[in-house]
């Protein structure tokens, strides 16, 4: 990295969707901006039109299903990044535990396989709480600094801000 210049990498979590992904698609595009999706395998099976348009960004491992690693059997943990890898065998090596909640089994079983990418700002686009403004702040915020890693999702609990957020940050 250059001194001095700034530096935000795009990633959104948990797609592809059928409702969501092509909108969130479009707006990259439109920005002419990259990202890495990191997505869930059971996702990529159910809606492969959609897991084609992701191709032309980055695409990463986030586990084949959404599960709290904290609440599973170690084995079950590496099944699920393994399961991925397995059936996608052409996407980055990268992994992003789901809710951001990695443990040692995760981190023993990465170890030379898979660089394990966690982000800097977590958008909370899923909360609906929160107006989009108080959400727009938090951003701008993260936005000063150097580098950030932002992380956006693609499903039904981030529809109502996820879009617009993007569109702003972008």
């Amino acid at each position: 990295m250059i001194r001095g210049k700034k530096s935000v990498h795009i990633t959104i979590d948990d797609g592809p969707t059928e409702r969501y992904t092509e909108n969130i698609v479009h707006i990259l595009k439109a920005h002419k901006a990259k990202a890495t999706f990191f997505v869930l395998g059971e996702q990529m099976e159910k809606y492969p039109k959609r897991a084609n348009m992701l191709y032309e960004f980055q695409v990463a491992n986030h586990g084949y299903k959404h599960i709290n690693n904290w609440r599973v059997r170690s084995t079950e943990q590496r099944e699920n990044i393994q399961r991925v890898e397995e059936r996608f065998p052409d996407i980055e090596k990268y992994y992003r535990p789901p809710y951001g909640f990695l443990t040692i089994t995760q981190l023993l079983y990465c170890y030379g396989r898979l660089a394990v990418k966690m982000w800097t700002l977590m958008t909370y686009d899923f909360n609906h709480y929160k107006t989009q403004d108080a959400l727009w702040k938090r951003i701008q915020f993260s936005l000063r600094k150097n580098q950030c890693v932002l992380v956006f999702h693609d499903n039904i609990k981030s529809s109502k801000h996820s879009r617009w957020l993007l569109n702003r940050t972008l």
